[in-house]
C-alpha cells in the first residue's frame, strides 16, 4: 500500500541530490528507507559513511513512517 511519495528531504542529512538516489534505487517513502540495513544503504549512495552515522538516516526513517500510520 505504499504508493504514495514521502518527502525524504524531511530526513536531516537528506538533500535532492541524495532523494534522488534513493528515487532511483525505488525507494520514495520513510518505510521503504526505514527497512533498508545500512550496508544496503551504503550500497545506493555510494560512500555515505559520514551521512549513516551522522545522519543515522534509517532511525529517523523509522520514526517518520510510524508517525506516517497514525
Amino acid at each position: 500500500i505504499e504508493n504514495k511519495k514521502d518527502d525524504l528531504k524531511a530526513i536531516r542529512g537528506i538533500g535532492p541530490a541524495i532523494e534522488k538516489k534513493l528515487n532511483n534505487a525505488g525507494i520514495y517513502t520513510f518505510a521503504a528507507l526505514a527497512r533498508l540495513t545500512n550496508e544496503e544503504l551504503e550500497n545506493i549512495l555510494g560512500s555515505t559513511k559520514r551521512l549513516v552515522q551522522e545522519g543515522n538516516l534509517i532511525t529517523q526513517a523509522n520514526k517518520l513512517a510510524r508517525q506516517n500510520k497514525r
